[in-house]
């Protein structure tokens, strides 16, 4: 007792020897602070060992019910009716009626912190009728003491049996030995959750259920599953190198790519520290690098990895720190190599660079730290409609065919870029000396001379066909769709050769033969076009593949599968990979 501690002790009251007294001073001395309550009535005792015994030893990580030998307090007898009760603000003890104990077991009951209920033994387990059920017990299943005190466990909770309990319940009334139900689904028509019970034997004719419901806990751990799993499934599906770290830098997990990237094995890196795969002139930046995730929540780096080769390539690692089952660190990987090769290509040959630059399929600007333009290549003037005498020595804020909101964009981008920050690739519109309106994807990029930017690689990539044709394609996709709701007779795709890989509509019903069986092979559609119908139609088809965009509607007779014969108009076009 004294080296638990305990949060409550209960002793029975009568008198004890001038030693046993002693003892019990010492006892209360060295609590304190923890309430003891005196017992006078055996029933009452009894009523908490068992309590003690049945519930608080394997449900509570901290109180303990302690009872003692018989004594008496001080020296003081307690009324014959009442029962004594000394707690840590009371120097002497207070005594309870009989009625006012009854209260304080009942409020005992209603607070263990979990339900608790009460059943009576009908027959030989046949059934469990309710005696009692505490306050919190009331509250999990929404009843009231009235609808289930003296009802049959069977009609308060008609799934009872579905779930198991009901069984539980037997088990423990003709063992005696007390029984954990895990964590288990209630479902009837009133009420729905998890629930995890322990039942034990309490009298020859009772038992009594401890339980809690942790339907949150059970939804917030699918919700958990749902997000790691859906994580999962994006790591390892990812294009990008990606690598999971703990806090403290051990890389947990990796992707296919990231094995690919730095040739080794999923398990020769799990385990190691991300700063071990550097050179050891890069590995400070790198725990940098993960003090700043840890404590603001993101960090980017460019620097260089060791591959299992011995070579080392350049990166830039983007990392996160994100949640769950407990804070990990997530990083990127991005091989900027051939990127820095470039780059570096182009500082040491003037001649290289110039090829490359004037070369290039992608437009080119290139202005200095104060934001003039000091050249640009020919794609860019060519897709700009302009000549290189309109550009040169401008600001760039004042460059023509790009208008105010772009402009702003711009701006803000190159202070970013001169302040050391990376820009993403975005998306600009602007207007060609003809007045066309073109759309493209701007990359820049700062280039440094002795760790000082000293110029603004700037690229544009028009990218305005590839979103008409986009937009062409939505617009068909859109139009096909209409038309698949819409039609009221047949659409198919196809081979010149009349073999068909889809059809949609009223084909069995216009030729007696199902979808699948054209679509298998069973059956051509040449094989029912009436034979005086077949050389005009192979005369079409020559001209819709030999005439680009053609469209040809035409009209013959099809056999049935049940010999009669029907009229068909259709008509048909030609893509470079099928007839539709």
């Amino acid at each position: 007792i004294f080296v638990e501690r305990p949060d409550l002790v209960v002793m029975k009251l009568p008198a004890l020897d001038p030693d046993d007294s002693m003892q019990v001073a010492e006892l209360l001395h060295s609590c304190q602070t923890v309430p003891v309550i005196f017992l006078r009535d055996k029933k009452e005792a009894d009523y908490f060992l068992k309590l003690n015994t049945v519930f608080l030893d394997d449900y509570l990580a901290a109180p303990r019910l302690y009872h003692l030998r018989a004594h008496t307090f001080g020296g003081a007898a307690a009324p014959e009716d009442h029962t004594a009760i000394v707690s840590h603000d009371a120097d002497e003890p207070y005594y309870l009626s009989s009625i006012e104990v009854t209260k304080l077991l009942k409020d005992i009951f209603d607070n263990l912190g979990m339900g608790m209920a009460v059943y009576k033994v009908e027959g030989n387990g046949d059934d469990f009728i309710f005696k009692d059920l505490n306050l919190i017990g009331r509250s999990i299943d929404k009843v009231t003491e009235e609808e289930v005190i003296g009802r049959s466990v069977l009609k308060v909770f008609p799934a009872v049996k579905k779930m198991g309990l009901f069984d539980v319940f037997r088990r423990v009334f003709a063992t005696g030995l007390p029984e954990k139900q895990t964590l288990t689904h209630y479902d009837d028509k009133r009420i729905s959750g998890y629930r995890e019970n322990y039942v034990c034997k309490f009298q020859a004719d009772e038992i009594v259920a401890f339980y809690s419901d942790l339907t949150d806990r059970k939804t917030a751990e699918e919700q958990l599953a749902f997000s790691e799993l859906r994580y999962r499934t994006l790591f390892e599906q990812s294009k990008s190198p990606i690598l999971l770290l703990k806090s403290n830098g051990d890389i947990f997990e990796v992707n296919n790519q990231a094995c690919g990237l730095l040739q080794y094995t999923a398990s020769e890196l799990t385990g190691q520290k991300l700063s071990g795969l550097a050179p050891r002139r890069e590995r400070t930046p790198l725990k940098k690098l993960l003090q700043t995730v840890n404590a603001e929540g993101s960090a980017q780096l460019r620097t260089r990895l060791l591959c299992n080769d011995g070579s080392e390539i350049d990166v830039e690692i983007n990392a996160k720190l994100i949640e769950l089952t407990r804070p990990m660190i997530h990083v990127v990987v991005r091989d900027i190599t051939t990127e820095n090769r470039l780059l570096e290509s182009m500082r040491r040959s003037e001649s290289l660079y110039r090829e490359l630059y004037q070369n290039s399929p992608n437009g080119i600007l290139l202005v200095d730290r104060e934001g003039v333009i000091l050249s640009v290549n020919t794609v860019f003037c060519k897709r700009f409609e302009r000549k290189e005498t309109d550009f040169l020595g401008l600001h760039f804020s004042r460059m023509p065919g790009i208008g105010a909101g772009e402009i702003s964009r711009l701006v803000t981008e190159y202070k970013n870029l001169v302040d050391g920050k990376k820009v993403a690739p975005f998306v600009i519109s602007y207007h060609t000396g003809g007045g066309t309106v073109r759309r493209a994807r701007l990359f820049s990029h700062a280039l440094l001379n002795d760790g000082e930017i000293e110029y603004i690689f700037i690229m544009i990539h028009d990218i305005t066909e590839q979103l008409l044709l986009l937009d062409s394609l939505q617009e068909v996709q859109h139009k096909y769709d209409a038309l698949l709701k819409s039609s009221g007779g047949v659409i198919f795709q196809g081979a010149v050769d009349f073999t068909f890989t889809f059809l949609h509509g009223e084909i069995e019903s216009l030729t007696g033969y199902t979808a699948p069986e054209f679509v298998k092979g069973k059956i051509r559609w040449d094989q029912l076009i009436f034979h005086e119908d077949i050389p005009p139609l192979k005369d079409s088809i020559k001209r819709i593949v030999t005439v680009p965009g053609v469209r040809v509607k035409r009209e013959y007779r099809i056999r049935r599968k049940n010999g009669s014969l029907a009229w068909i108009s259709e008509t048909v076009s030609y893509t470079h990979l099928r007839a539709h």
